[in-house]
């Protein structure tokens, strides 16, 4: 896979795809109605977009040259590894 894509139109607080795509090292493609998508630097480690085909055409268009998409997967997997997601540093933060 080159990305995720997770477009919902709805609002979601935290679509644990995008998380694992990240730590993956696959961009994510974020809706903006999304929480995740505070954890998506747009245009490093993936895209935040609003969920409509013009916008998300847009993004898979961009990522259709490789080395974007390579560039901003190893900068995922850098910036999740970083400080990774864990049930730990979950309740410590609530």
């Amino acid at each position: 896979a080159k990305a995720v894509a997770a477009p919902s139109r709805w609002y979601e607080t935290g679509p644990l795809t995008v998380y694992e795509a990240l730590a993956a090292g696959l961009p994510a493609l974020a809706s903006a109605r999304s929480g995740a998508a505070e954890k998506v630097a747009h245009g490093r480690t993936g895209l935040v977009l609003e969920p409509d085909v013009d916008a998300l055409t847009q993004a898979f268009r961009a990522l259709q040259n490789p080395g974007r998409a390579q560039d901003m997967g190893r900068e995922a997997y850098a910036a999740y590894w970083s400080a990774p997601l864990s049930a730990e540093r979950h309740a410590g933060e609530l």
